[in-house]
């Protein structure tokens, strides 16, 4: 949220701000009967429970929905999946990489702090060559000399 001044109508769910589809504003209007706040709201007076369902979804709570797109209207009820769940969701489904890149907008990427961005588990993270995990080795150039070593005469 990029602004947390900022009330849902006008922006607050910023990966939904720019679209002209009733799905997003008809979502929200959903969460605000069951959570209890509205859409004039400012997202840093929204609970802290309205705020998760939003970014994280009802976790399995039914929403009571009500969708109409000027041709047709239905009701259904069913859990919500969230904002981010949904973001991540599309952007590992969709073939279109303008998609993927207008998704991307909204994502950032933080290295495990268990493993330090290697995406190795513990049991391999222990293994130490020269005291480095094969993480660390593997990140280590060929051509630059390491304390203790020599360098090749040509280079």
């Amino acid at each position: 949220m990029p602004d947390d001044h900022a009330d849902l109508r006008d922006g607050a769910v910023a990966p939904w701000s720019r679209s002209s589809s009733p799905y997003y504003v008809q979502t929200l209007e959903a969460l605000a009967r069951a959570y209890n706040f509205r859409l004039a709201d400012r997202w840093r007076d929204l609970s802290e429970a309205a705020r998760d369902a939003i970014l994280n979804g009802t976790r399995g709570k039914d929403i009571a929905f009500t969708y109409d797109d000027g041709l047709r209207s239905y009701k259904t009820s069913k859990p919500f999946e969230g904002v981010v769940p949904n973001l991540e969701r599309r952007w590992k489904e969709t073939e279109s990489e303008w998609s993927r890149e207008e998704i991307e907008r909204y994502m950032s990427w933080h290295p495990c702090p268990a493993c330090g961005g290697h995406r190795l588990k513990p049991e391999t993270l222990a293994v130490k060559i020269g005291g480095l995990h094969i993480g660390e080795v593997a990140e280590m150039s060929i051509r630059a000399p390491t304390s203790g070593s020599r360098t090749c005469p040509t280079g």
